[in-house]
């Protein structure tokens, strides 16, 4: 399996900005929250569906501690200091190969190819689990 606990990636996007990929963990609920503050409200709404104002500490539980199987999410980072970009993750659906994805991409680094770069691990990974397709 590729997509493992000590999966880290360093790639480029279409302007030449290197970000790193990894797997999130529970270490991240700092950078995960302060990477919603900086986002727009259209951004928020694309998102979350809803005007959206800040995460709450059970919802950065849930968004980042995680199994990586069933609920799955890479992240890409600038690494000094570490800045959070980008988010790609899908949910397992009781049907056991369908899940739910969902992608955020910070908006100073929007139309750079962070979107599709997230989501083609994303899918990646997602086979890599069984997941045949999102829905």
């Amino acid at each position: 399996m590729h997509f493992t606990a000590d999966y880290t990636e360093t790639a480029e996007l279409k302007d030449g900005l290197k970000v790193r990929l990894r797997l999130l963990t529970p270490e991240d609920k700092p950078l995960l929250a302060a990477g919603f503050a900086k986002l727009s409200a259209e951004s928020r709404y694309a998102r979350f569906l809803g005007a959206k104002t800040a995460l709450e500490e059970h919802e950065l539980t849930y968004l980042t501690e995680i199994d990586q199987h069933d609920h799955f999410a890479l992240g890409a980072i600038l690494e000094d200091p570490p800045v959070g970009l980008g988010i790609a993750r899908f949910i397992r659906l009781p049907d056991g190969t369908s899940a739910e994805a969902a992608i955020v991409v910070s908006d100073e680094v929007q139309g750079r190819g962070l979107g599709r770069l997230l989501l083609l691990r994303l899918c990646a990974a997602a086979a890599e689990r069984g997941i045949e397709r999102f829905r």
